[in-house]
């Protein structure tokens, strides 16, 4: 079923982006766009590119974007032969060891594993293992020739890295759930027509363990021995993993959900080894309801798959009213999607769009434009911002932000800008502003007498040569001290050059 339904939700891509980009560089921007969103999603091993052709709109794909698809599906195969090696490698070490509990292979090819079908191949940076000793198995891939890298999460023991592979640890598999507050706000939020509410993001959390896989975990002697979940977990895993990246991902909108995931899910639930019961009692167990629902509602509502919905609504009579908010900032503000355009592709500047701002008009070398009602998303009564203007000033976008010094000397102020894919950070704490994150094009002053900052933006994030550019931004701002205080800004920019046409009047 997946292998038909893919090429729908292509063409409803296409269709977006026909209609999205315009001018000379159109078919390049369709192409690069489409592009990304493939890959993004690691979609490129599901695609024939004969059938891409036969869509509606694909004859605006370059002849680059065919090459750059071909490679790709190229690169998958031999990953796969490369990551397939390594872990023969890893078994036939605890063979010579006289260890016979395997590491188990999470994510990368185990769904393949269970499935012996290609479309379930998919691109993948490293290999997850999951294992009862995480320090034993890090020394024997340090025999391998492996060096230690890092410690990524709170859920990876540890990265081990070769010339040819890359390896992540896993002590457990994490599992997330909404609290109770959160539960309660949404519904109020959702209720009152509120896309953004706040409630200090607490998750409840559960672990999968290696004991957990170990019983019913499938031996594939397909792939020389390589052992994966069974059919049950594997699912289960993967609806925590898609569940958990959508909640954590912030700004960054479609990216975090991986297409691929969802139709691995269905090819697994149409599987002939699959059994509900058995299903069902995972989820008692683990407490990871809320994942599975999740999942059947996005396969629903992006794929239109009732029967695969029906297994995942787990007993529900209906998902139609089902709210599932994400996090924006840790500090407390959380939104609710509404369409399911955003999972798929949505980003910063269509999320602007659908909270209804207005864009501001603005001149290159023009006058300084307040933004207004900018504490209309305000986490309480109290002000941190006085007033926030814009300006185009020497080539650059100059932000002026004037904000209450409530509590002088007691508080941390986080500042967060998020510009596409961009994420600027800066914190002022007792008067003084360092670093976060901090990337090329963008600079900010504090004036500690009047408690004003002045950001400026600049290329690459802002290229002022262009005849007219349309940029969405969102400002974040956190008071720190008694309680976390948020405000989220979102605002829209049309900066016009003053040669290339009549100047508009300022939208205030």
């Amino acid at each position: 079923m997946s292998d038909t339904k893919i090429y729908d939700w292509l063409q409803g891509m296409f269709n977006y982006y026909a209609e999205k980009f315009t001018g000379d560089k159109r078919n390049d921007d369709f192409s690069l766009r489409v592009l990304l969103a493939i890959t993004n999603h690691k979609l490129e091993g599901r695609i024939n590119i004969a059938d891409l052709l036969k869509m509606n709109n694909s004859q605006m794909l370059t002849k680059q974007f065919i090459a750059s698809l071909m490679f790709s599906q190229h690169e998958i195969k031999n990953t796969f032969q490369r990551h397939l090696g390594v872990m023969q490698e890893i078994f036939r070490e605890f063979d010579k060891r006289g260890l016979h509990d395997y590491p188990i292979l999470i994510k990368g090819f185990s769904v393949f594993g269970l499935t012996r079908n290609n479309i379930n191949l998919r691109r993948s940076a490293d290999i997850d293992l999951i294992y009862s000793d995480p320090q034993m198995l890090e020394y024997i891939l340090i025999e391998l020739n492996f060096q230690k890298d890092e410690f990524p999460s709170e859920h990876e023991y540890c990265r081990m890295i070769r010339e040819d592979a890359a390896i992540e640890i896993h002590k457990y598999v994490s599992i997330i759930d909404y609290s109770e507050d959160i539960n309660q706000k949404k519904i109020k939020a959702y209720e009152n027509n509120r896309k953004i509410f706040f409630e200090y993001p607490t998750l409840k959390k559960n672990q999968i363990y290696y004991d957990d896989l170990i019983q019913g975990a499938q031996l594939c002697d397909h792939l020389g021995g390589v052992i994966v979940p069974d059919i049950h977990y594997q699912i289960f895993i993967l609806c925590t993993h898609v569940f958990r990246n959508f909640v954590n991902s912030q700004f960054l909108f479609a990216s975090h959900i991986i297409i691929a995931e969802l139709f691995d899910i269905v090819d697994l639930l149409n599987h002939e080894s699959f059994h509900l019961k058995q299903f069902n009692k995972i989820i008692e167990e683990k407490e990871g309801l809320t994942s599975v629902r999740f999942v059947g509602y996005l396969i629903d509502q992006m794929f239109g798959i009732k029967d695969v919905n029906r297994i995942l609504e787990y007993g529900a009579d209906s998902l139609t009213g089902e709210v599932f908010p994400k996090i924006l900032q840790f500090s407390g503000a959380m939104y609710i999607p509404s369409k399911s355009e955003e999972y798929i592709y949505y980003g910063i500047e269509e999320f602007v769009n659908h909270l209804g701002t207005e864009p501001i008009i603005l001149n290159q070398g023009g006058s300084e434009v307040r933004i207004q009602n900018i504490n209309k998303f305000n986490s309480h009564s109290v002000r941190l911002i006085d007033y926030l203007s814009v300006k185009v000033e020497e080539k650059k976008l100059n932000l002026i932000i004037k904000f209450n010094d409530i509590m002088p000397g007691q508080n941390c102020d986080v500042f967060e800008i998020f510009i596409e894919d961009k994420r600027c950070c800066f914190i002022v704490e007792d008067h003084e502003l360092r670093d976060e994150e901090k990337p090329e094009g963008c600079s900010w002053t504090l004036n500690q007498k009047e408690y004003i900052l002045n950001i400026k933006i600049s290329d690459p994030l802002f290229i002022p040569n262009k005849n007219c550019i349309e940029l969405a931004f969102v400002l974040g701002a956190t008071r720190w001290g008694t309680g976390p205080l948020t405000t989220l800004i979102p605002f829209r920019l049309l900066v016009d050059h003053p040669f290339s046409r009549a100047p508009h009047s300022n939208n205030r």
